[in-house]
């Protein structure tokens, strides 16, 4: 008899039920599941969480704590002290979640996984408003600097 191909979708309900996780496509479409097997399914996904959540966190370190030689010093540049001090709350908030991370990754609990990724789903709306504002500003930073040097070269 063949083994039944993995269907994430399928093993995603079936632990959902049992932990009132949140819907999977709405999930899967913030944060990109790419899981081939079962084995620790919900550990797995809040990795996965935890990874994207993770990029942005050292976004928001870099401006607070930006380094000379690093890249992330011109755009730190463009953030006032009232955005550092939002950036600063955002990043304690952002640093529970990499901490309780890094307790699950070392103590792993089903029961706390599906915790975990219940709670920084519900976080994440806020979470992504915030670097939806910090990306645009960034973005801003290069483009006024392209823009000041374009007048200089033609002007």
């Amino acid at each position: 008899m063949p083994k039944e191909e993995f269907n994430l979708k399928k093993e995603y309900e079936s632990i959902s039920k049992k932990y009132k996780l949140p819907d999977f496509e709405a999930l899967n479409n913030e944060f990109e599941f790419n899981i081939e097997k079962s084995n620790f399914l919900l550990r797995n996904i809040r990795r996965r969480m935890f990874d994207k959540m993770s990029w942005f966190l050292r976004i928001v370190e870099n401006i607070i704590f930006p380094s000379q030689s690093h890249l992330l010093a011109y755009e730190g540049s463009f953030f006032d002290e009232e955005k550092r001090k939002e950036l600063t709350t955002l990043h304690k908030k952002m640093m529970v979640f990499d901490r309780l991370a890094l307790l699950l990754d070392t103590n792993p609990n089903d029961a706390e996984d599906a915790g975990y990724i219940k709670k920084l789903y519900k976080e994440w709306p806020s979470l992504k408003k915030s670097m939806l504002e910090i990306i645009s500003i960034i973005k801003k930073s290069w483009e006024s600097d392209l823009k000041e040097e374009d007048e200089k070269y033609f002007g």
